[in-house]
Order: C-alpha cells, then sequence, then structure tokens
C-alpha cells in the first residue's frame, strides 16, 4: 500500500435542506481535485470514494479496498450565505484520527476555505507519512459570484447522475452559472461534454449537438485554454463527435502530462488503444486509472472488454462479473458476460445466465448467435425497430454467421460512414472473423486502419528524484540548526508543533523541511518530534521528583498532544505499554 495515499469520502449533508446534497457532494469533489494536485500523493478518484457515500463502513475496509492509508470524512452544513465544515483525517490500519477540525465561513470565501482544508490536509499526511511537495495553493479561485459557482455545482450534480434527463438538466444549470458570470470557464466546458454525451446517444439530433459543443467549446476556449477541463473536452468532441483518434489522443496526452493519474484520460486513452489493437497498451493506462479508482465500474468493465477483444473471455467474464457485484443492472456488462459464454461454447453455463435476462430485448439476440455459431441454425429472430442503438452491431453480426458477407459488408460501411460507436472495434471484434477473410473487407480495413504511438513508457518511466535541497552547505547548516532548535529551545514542547511552524523557526520552507527530515534522516515529520518527546517522558518518569505524577501528565508535559497518540507512539518504539517500561526501568 502507498503510505502517501487518501481517499476523500462524501462529506454528509447535514442541512436542514436535503436538496443541498449538490452542495456537500461539490465540495468533496473540489477537495479531491485539489489533492490530486499533489505529484507525489495518490489520491482516490470520485467514482471510488463515493462508492462508500451513505454507507456505514468501517475505515479499516475501506483502506484495503482502495489501497489507501488515510481517509477524510466530514460533514456540511449550509445555512443561508454561511457554511460549516466539520473534517476528520482518520488512520486505516487502526481507526486513529491524526487530524480534525471545524470550520464556520462566509460562503463568499467558500475557495478559501476550500484550499486551507486540502492544506491542512496534505500537511498532515506528509508529517505521517512522508515527504511530498505541496504547492502554497491547491485550490485557484473559479469565479468571484457564489450564485455561478452554486448554479456550477448544480449542474455537477446532475451530469454525475449519467442518465440523459439529468444531462439536459445539468445544462440548463451550467447556463445559469454562465450568465451570472461569463468569464469562468468551467461551466462552458462541461456543457460541452454534455452535448457530446447526449449527441453520441442519439438523445439529441446529431447536428444540433455539434452545433451548441463547437458554441461552448470555443467560447471557453477564449478564456483559458490551459485547463485539463479544455483538453478533455476538445478530446471527447474529436473521438465521439469527428472519429478523429489521432487528435483525441493528443489531447488526452496533454491531460496526463498535467496530471499523469487522471483516471477519466487513462480509461479513455485504454479505449483507444482497444481500437488498434494495441491490448497490452490499453491494460496498461486502465490498469493505472485502476490504482485509483479502484471500485469504478466504467474502468473496470473497460478491463474487461480489453480481455474480450484480445480473445481472453474468462478474464472477460470475471471483470464482468466485478461490475455486476458493483451495479447488478449493469446492461452492457450483461451483455459481453453473455458474448463471452456464447463465443466459449458453454451451452448450459450460457442459457442459465441468458434465461436470467430474459425479459431484456436482447437475450434472444444471443440465443441466435449461439445457434448460429454452434448449431448452425437460424432462429428467425424478428428485430427490434430501434436495433441501431443497441450495444452490439446485431445486423451486422447476422449477415456474418449466416454467409451474407456482401450485406454485411454494406452494413458495416453504412455504420462506419454513420460513425455509430458499435462499429468502431470491427477490426478485433470476434463475431466477424469471417467477415475479416473477405476480400472486399480487406479494402475496407485499409481505408479506415488508424495507429496511434506508444505512449505508457513516456508516462510511466519514474523520473530520477531531484534533490530539493543541491547544495551540501545548506544542508549541513539546516540539520545543525535544527537538532539545536529541538535540543536546546526544546520546540517539540509544543503541542500544536507543525512541520510549517517549525519550518517559520529555522527560516526556511516546509518543503524543505520535510525533504531534509525524510531523506537524510530516513524518518517522517510525526516520528522525529515524537522522538525527542519520548525521550523526555522517559526522562521525566524515571526521575525520582516526579514519582506523584501520572505517566500521562508526563506524556502532556513532554508535548504529547493526546493519550491515543503517546500510547501508540511508546509500544512502537520500546515494544511495551509506558508501565512496564517504567517497571522495568525503576
Amino acid at each position: 500500500m502507498n503510505q502517501k495515499s487518501i481517499a476523500v469520502l462524501p462529506f454528509v449533508n447535514m442541512s436542514s435542506d436535503s436538496g443541498n446534497e449538490y452542495f456537500s457532494d461539490g465540495m468533496t469533489e473540489e477537495i479531491i481535485n485539489a489533492l490530486a494536485g499533489i505529484q507525489e500523493l495518490k489520491v482516490t478518484a470520485r467514482t471510488s470514494s463515493f462508492a462508500f457515500k451513505n454507507r456505514q463502513v468501517d475505515v479499516r475496509h475501506i483502506g484495503n479496498q482502495l489501497g489507501v492509508s488515510t481517509v477524510l470524512e466530514g460533514s456540511i452544513r449550509k445555512i443561508k450565505d454561511r457554511v460549516r465544515i466539520s473534517a476528520q483525517l482518520i488512520r486505516t490500519d487502526d481507526g486513529f484520527h491524526i487530524w480534525s477540525e471545524k470550520y464556520d465561513r462566509n460562503l463568499v470565501h467558500i475557495f478559501e476555505l476550500q484550499d486551507e482544508i486540502s492544506l491542512a490536509i496534505a500537511e498532515k499526511i506528509r508529517e505521517n507519512f512522508g515527504h511530498f511537495e505541496v504547492q502554497d495553493h491547491l485550490v485557484k479561485e473559479g469565479t468571484k459570484n457564489v450564485n455561478a459557482y452554486d448554479a456550477y455545482l448544480q449542474g455537477r450534480f446532475y451530469e454525475l447522475k449519467w442518465n440523459h434527463q439529468a444531462t439536459k438538466r445539468a445544462i440548463e444549470h451550467y447556463k445559469d452559472s454562465i450568465r451570472l458570470d461569463s468569464q469562468n470557464p468551467r461551466p462552458y466546458f462541461s456543457i460541452v461534454q454534455c452535448y457530446i454525451t447526449l449527441t453520441f446517444w442519439n438523445a439529441i439530433n446529431k447536428q444540433e449537438g455539434i452545433r451548441h459543443a463547437e458554441f461552448y467549446l470555443s467560447k471557453g476556449a477564449e478564456i483559458n485554454k490551459n485547463l485539463p477541463e479544455y483538453h478533455l473536452a476538445c478530446a471527447a468532441q474529436k473521438i465521439m463527435l469527428q472519429w478523429d483518434a489521432t487528435g483525441s489522443y493528443d489531447y488526452f496526452k496533454k491531460v496526463l502530462t498535467q496530471n499523469p493519474n487522471h483516471s477519466e484520460a487513462l480509461e479513455s486513452l485504454a479505449g483507444l488503444y482497444i481500437t488498434v489493437g494495441s491490448f497490452d497498451e490499453a491494460l496498461q493506462h486502465i490498469s493505472k486509472a485502476l490504482e485509483v479508482n479502484p471500485l469504478s465500474p466504467n474502468h473496470i468493465f473497460l478491463k474487461g472488454n480489453i480481455y474480450y477483444f484480445a480473445g481472453k473471455y474468462e478474464k472477460a467474464i470475471g471483470m464482468m462479473e466485478k461490475v455486476l457485484n458493483l451495479d447488478p443492472n449493469w446492461i452492457f456488462a450483461i451483455q459481453i458476460k453473455a458474448a463471452c459464454l456464447v463465443l466459449q461454447g458453454r451451452k448450459e453455463v450460457f442459457e442459465d445466465f441468458i434465461n436470467s435476462y430474459s425479459h431484456l430485448n436482447f437475450s434472444k439476440y444471443y440465443k441466435n448467435l449461439f445457434s448460429l455459431l454452434h448449431e448452425h441454425k437460424d432462429l428467425d429472430i424478428e428485430l427490434a425497430d430501434d436495433i441501431d442503438s443497441e450495444y452490439q452491431p446485431w445486423e451486422l453480426y447476422f449477415y456474418t454467421l449466416r454467409g451474407n458477407f456482401n450485406e454485411a459488408l454494406q452494413k458495416l460501411r453504412w455504420g462506419l460512414n454513420n460513425q455509430i460507436g458499435q462499429y468502431y472495434c470491427h477490426r478485433f471484434d470476434p463475431f466477424l472473423s469471417e467477415l475479416r477473410q473477405q476480400q472486399e473487407y480487406r479494402k475496407l480495413e485499409a481505408e479506415t486502419k488508424i495507429t496511434l504511438p506508444l505512449l505508457s513508457r513516456e508516462l510511466q518511466t519514474d523520473q530520477e528524484s531531484v534533490p530539493l535541497i543541491s547544495d551540501d552547505e545548506e544542508v549541513q547548516r539546516l540539520s545543525k540548526n535544527l537538532r539545536f532548535i529541538m535540543s536546546e529551545e526544546q520546540l517539540y514542547l509544543q503541542q500544536d508543533l507543525s512541520l510549517k511552524s517549525l519550518a517559520d523557526h529555522l527560516d526556511t520552507t516546509a518543503n524543505k523541511l520535510s525533504w531534509l527530515i525524510n531523506e537524510t534522516m530516513n524518518i517522517n515529520f510525526n516520528d522525529f518530534v515524537n522522538g525527542y518527546r519520548l525521550q523526555a517522558f522517559q526522562e521525566k518518569a524515571t526521575d525520582p521528583k516526579n514519582q506523584n505524577f501520572t505517566l500521562l501528565g508526563l506524556a502532556f508535559e513532554s508535548g504529547f498532544n493526546s493519550k491515543s497518540a503517546f500510547n501508540d507512539y511508546f509500544k512502537k518504539k520500546t515494544g511495551a505499554t509506558p508501565r512496564i517500561w517504567l517497571k522495568n526501568h525503576q
């Protein structure tokens, strides 16, 4: 497990108005995004964190599932123009509360509050688990208009519901945000994503969707073209509306240059690599996405899809079963598992599985696939009128398996010309193997074939660590001053001593001090300070003059700020409880 890691659980909406849930969800996501900007800190992505929303789960279980050493949990109460936030940072190995704080602020200062909370969390993780650099600010102000920001959060809330009606409602909130502050670029790019989604799934007129997407993309670009949201919107436009894989690749690469752990960009790139048959490259990208977003049904499904197109059907089934454990109604996972069982020819297992979904229209299509492929019989089923909106290109499959290759090629060319998504992976679709043997298909393939450069080595190569303090004389000077301040001035007696306050005493930066302690002493800040406190306690406890004092009182006098922190650290370092240790040393 990466010790420098965190999952930010959804903040509980404590407002009297349940409709304020959008605000607590939005604040949670903003803190996730802020912490994700720290390069060496592993931050669980939103989807996996929100898998625990409204659930009472032991933090140790969460830590195991998400692979993180800490979780942040809290609550938010929004009252008129004020917000009250309570937050706690907890270790996942033992449930110990590392830090907790309460905030009561005016909504006008919401971005400063997000920044303050994010910085406090980052500092506490760094103090307890090791060095990483932290910027002076993690949150940048998006808009000075609180109502515009509120409208943006409402839009984000509905966009992430992932259904057509909610997406249309999200667009209206984003438009409200733009009307209130036309210079904030984020709602523009969010509207672009909404229109692209609706267009791709034929929920609105295609030309109308393209026109709106292009309009808002250009407007947002006039304000800021450097945001990852801009690159993501451009990438989505290229691949979903223009079928320009190379163009979308370039934009996804820009996103990953800014944030190498951006799970949405990693997933999208993995999907691109499926279309060109670079399955190993696709697996590397989706596996990296799953490191920060392990409970994302989308990510798990795509990994299964890679195995499916690579012909590894048993592994694909395993991934689809993981998806269905998270969401039993995930239609695409049901379909890919059914397809794998058809291809494996496991008749009894296939029939048991597909019959459990007999209420779904596509169940009869899979039965016909099995019959055509293994029994060479056509069940002569009736196709629905909306067949072209299905996940699988059914008519293309049936033409191919019946040997009607001319009709199959016409259908395939129609699907490609009209940019229908389910035809995109025709080069590796296992049900089209016979079609790919036809001479006319090879001509069509040559016309539509694309290639992509390999990216995984470039993104995943570990960069050589550069010392934060390269001057040996400065290292020696800081080390000497640090030892003097701790030994002679006894700053460790301050119970609220932090990395930043100690750095201020040394007239240096918290980043440099963190590097100095971790890299030259091979210890984290918390253990470094507690080492002095432990020594002070042991001296006080063995001094006969202090025999009438309680051990806990002596611990507090030595700088420890809680009973649990004192007992945990003492036992970790000595292997005994304070009382047993004292008995052995009196």
